[in-house]
């Protein structure tokens, strides 16, 4: 099918669904529908020749032509196109022409090839229900904090979770406070929506050997890196049932020696606002969200949005963390 084949050349050459639409200038919703088999280019249509010739060029660019030489003709990359028109175009069954693929994995490299890795990930979960995504990283986070990649990944994900998809993710405590609050309220927008389960690990792992597992029931993201050092470090993405079995695997492994982190109400009694009342430190906006900050007698802070919902925690390292940012964004007011 032709979503089948555009999916694998996509996935094998790291293409995103921003980059093929701005390359074919059309909506990115185009390419959505393309990869789900909703929609098929029309017989005599353009899109065709303009698919095989940036996947051609883009293949050679990347000197990965060694990888379809055993199906195609790749040698130029005229000959690579015409052999991808021809079998992008074709919907029958013939396998001693066309490699029919199915599972597949694909390598990025450092803090750019893990934000790719990721937007590819997301892509593939927008329009798909009832998943959990399972996610663990005690690596550097300035992957995650740039700017525009941030609003980008955090638009995809608030998107996945409004088509009721999960998020387990286990949060790691051996960051400094920056980190940790920066990941907190990175995800409080997300959490607010009802559709996450925090944990952490509370006996810390060495600082030396750090992790990343982004995965859901057909695809998954992992890397390995060694204290700060991400520089050009190798960030798989796999769709092969048996790396997705030792994968989850892995993270269950982490998941059993986890504990919950943040306790979330959604519309809660509220019995205890009076008493809160005397510990409120302020209001923190984050993406057009704006939330009450409460720390009570030093050992538990309250994040309050519009009477309606509440998350809560007792862990120390959290509640420290907390303290320490007001001191220093309150004119230590603590």
């Amino acid at each position: 099918m032709f979503s089948e084949k555009l999916n694998y050349l996509m996935m094998i050459t790291s293409t995103t669904n921003t980059e093929l639409a701005n390359a074919l200038s059309i909506d990115q919703s185009v390419i959505s529908r393309f990869k789900l088999g909703k929609r098929e280019p029309g017989k005599n249509s353009d899109y065709f020749t303009n698919i095989a010739k940036f996947f051609s060029h883009k293949i050679f660019k990347l000197n990965m032509q060694y990888k379809f030489s055993s199906f195609m003709n790749a040698g130029n990359e005229n000959k690579l196109t015409n052999s991808i028109y021809e079998w992008l175009k074709n919907n029958k069954n013939n396998n001693n022409m066309f490699f029919n693929p199915v599972y597949n994995t694909a390598y990025f490299y450092g803090n750019k090839g893990k934000q790719d890795a990721v937007i590819l990930f997301l892509e593939n979960l927008e329009n798909k229900f009832n998943e959990t995504l399972y996610l663990y990283s005690d690596e550097n986070m300035n992957w995650m904090l740039d700017e525009p990649f941030s609003k980008k990944w955090s638009s995809l994900l608030t998107s996945v979770l409004k088509n009721g998809n999960k998020i387990k993710i286990i949060h790691s405590l051996s960051r400094d406070y920056s980190e940790l609050i920066n990941a907190v309220f990175k995800w409080l927008p997300l959490y607010l929506t009802g559709n996450i389960e925090p944990y952490y690990i509370p006996k810390l792992r060495d600082s030396i050997n750090r992790r990343t597992i982004f995965i859901c029931s057909n695809q998954a993201i992992t890397s390995s890196s060694v204290e700060n050092n991400t520089d050009n470090m190798l960030n798989l993405y796999t769709t092969e049932p048996q790396l997705l079995f030792a994968i989850k695997e892995e993270f269950n492994n982490y998941l059993n020696i986890a504990n919950p982190l943040l306790n979330i109400q959604y519309n809660p009694s509220f019995e205890h606002e009076n008493d809160l009342s005397e510990h409120i430190t302020g209001t923190i906006t984050v993406n057009n969200i704006t939330v009450k900050i409460y720390i009570k007698e030093y050992s538990e802070f309250f994040i309050i949005k519009d009477d309606t919902v509440v998350l809560s925690t007792t862990e120390p390292s959290l509640v420290k963390a907390f303290i320490e940012y007001y001191k220093s964004n309150f004119n230590n007011r603590f």
